[in-house]
């Protein structure tokens, strides 16, 4: 299935980006600063189960394979929940989101930002015909890199140039959603992960008056 997302107003597709992006760096650098586990990046904890196992750790190693299950569960909610309302999705994203902050000292609050991760990612993999990640980023660098090989084709111009600017725009959001959460924590502050389920709630209520309904293409 290829979920495409299109929004009607000009630069709504940067914004919803950015805006994923940012959530999901902020999210998972929280679940690595807590718990030492990635919620988003399951490349991270693959290699982090391995260790587990290889050490026989158990309790490591279900506390990783949680978090991979959750984002597979995640996952699954995206791709079924996709061609309905992702306005919907983002509403769920908020409520899971709202219910990690609130028992942020529970371990169960990895898995629901796995969770919410996976949905997410899952729901949003497709901008205006750039496909980029917004969960985890390993494979955005792939793509800017067969973006900049794309600049030397001519009738590949255009798209090569927009998947650069949003690819980047992306990494760049990631990594400052990463800082803000670093800081958050330093400063002591508790329940931060409020912040991003009110900018998933904001991004809802703002998607839902301005995407272009658009069938979503087998493939």
């Amino acid at each position: 299935m290829i979920s495409t997302l299109r929004i009607a107003t000009p630069g709504g597709t940067e914004l919803v980006v950015v805006a994923l992006a940012f959530t999901a760096g902020f999210a998972d650098g929280d679940a690595y600063l807590r718990w030492h586990l990635f919620a988003a990046n399951m490349t991270g904890n693959t290699v982090l189960l391995g260790i587990a196992l290889a050490g026989l750790d158990v309790p490591r190693a279900l506390a990783v394979l949680g978090a991979i299950a959750a984002f597979i569960a995640g996952s699954f909610a995206g791709e079924s929940l996709a061609s309905r309302s992702r306005p919907g999705i983002l509403f769920t994203e908020a409520v899971v989101l709202a219910v990690a902050a609130a028992i942020e000292d529970h371990p169960v609050q990895l898995e629901c930002i796995a969770f919410a991760m996976g949905l997410q990612n899952t729901a949003f993999s497709n901008f205006d015909g750039v496909a980029a990640n917004t969960a985890f980023i390993t494979g955005n660098y792939a793509r800017v890199a067969q973006a900049f090989v794309s600049l030397g084709r001519p009738e590949k111009r255009a798209v090569a140039w927009r998947t650069i600017a949003i690819i980047s725009s992306l990494i760049a959001s990631y990594a400052l959603g990463a800082a803000a959460i670093t800081i958050a924590l330093k400063l002591g502050v508790r329940h931060s992960l409020a912040l991003v389920a009110v900018v998933a709630l904001l991004l809802a209520l703002w998607s839902r008056s301005h995407e272009k309904p658009t069938p979503v293409s087998a493939g």
